[in-house]
């Protein structure tokens, strides 16, 4: 799914099939796979919801260029269930609407 801020695409969520991130992460992917596709550029955090069992992969950008982006991945504790990418704020709200 899209959210539209000002009338752009400010995040696009996954949550079902086969798309996968430029590195290959989608859902389904284990978290330790996660991490190696985002080697030591991601944050692991309680899931707000299914926390402590369930994490937020949280992506940390290293290039300066891209700090205004963010991708967090939702997962079980062990595989990716969603994740969601786009402008770094509307990426970090937890539900999918303002």
């Amino acid at each position: 799914s899209f959210m539209v801020v000002n009338g752009r695409i400010a995040r696009v969520d996954v949550d079902s099939g086969a798309v996968a991130t430029l590195s290959g992460a989608h859902v389904g992917s284990t978290e330790a796979e996660v991490q190696r596709l985002y080697p030591g550029q991601i944050r692991v955090e309680p899931h707000p919801y299914t926390g402590p069992e369930g994490h937020y992969l949280v992506f940390l950008p290293r290039d300066s260029a891209d700090a205004t982006y963010g991708m967090i991945f939702e997962t079980d504790g062990q595989l990716v269930t969603s994740y969601r990418a786009g402008l770094r704020e509307p990426v970090q709200y937890i539900e999918g609407c303002l």
